[in-house]
């Protein structure tokens, strides 16, 4: 039986621009996050979503595809990522918009609500674990210009906070609240 690469290379892929690295670099680490988060988020479209909240989650994903795209190019990628200012403004605009739909919280908010909701707070959990691996390649790498994408997950994982809260306020789910009051214990 023949296969198009042997097994001693398997744990090697291509980046974009053409250089080998193992699949287990911090690089891969990030790129494949961005990815999961994406996919999370698309379990998120296939739930049944108000139209506004599904058009910025839509939104969100064609911004991860460019932010996996820019990271795709490691060491190498242009001096002027794609992912920049005028995506910080949408971000900020989106979470100023949501923001202003939503009442003010003064407890945490315990994980819970629609099926919907769940899963848009899951992909919430996974943006932040992208930052995390984005702050590790920028740490190991020494590059400033990775900043703006740091800044984008920083802030989306915020609007992914917002979006959760949306759905289950959509759907006049009661949200749950941490602590609870000592009436209710």
């Amino acid at each position: 039986m023949s296969h198009r690469n042997s097994y001693s290379d398997v744990s090697i892929t291509r980046l974009a621009d053409g250089s080998s690295v193992s699949k287990d670099c911090e690089l891969l680490e990030a790129c494949g996050t961005i990815d999961e988060l994406n996919a999370v988020l698309g379990l998120a479209c296939a739930q049944p979503l108000p139209a506004e909240i599904a058009e910025t989650i839509t939104q969100i994903q064609n911004d991860l595809f460019v932010a996996g795209a820019d990271l795709a190019f490691g060491a190498n990628a242009p001096g002027n990522l794609q992912i920049g200012p005028a995506h910080l403004d949408k971000l900020e605009a989106a979470v100023a918009r949501w923001s202003q739909q939503l009442p003010p919280l003064k407890k945490f908010v315990l994980p819970a609500g629609t099926p919907a909701a769940a899963v848009i707070n899951l992909a919430r959990t996974v943006c932040r674990r992208a930052e995390r691996r984005v702050v590790t390649v920028v740490r190991n790498a020494a590059q400033g210009r990775w900043q703006p994408l740091l800044a984008y997950l920083n802030r989306l994982s915020y609007l992914l906070f917002l979006l959760y809260r949306a759905t289950n306020f959509a759907a006049a789910q009661q949200e749950r609240l941490w602590p609870q009051s000592d009436q209710s214990r």
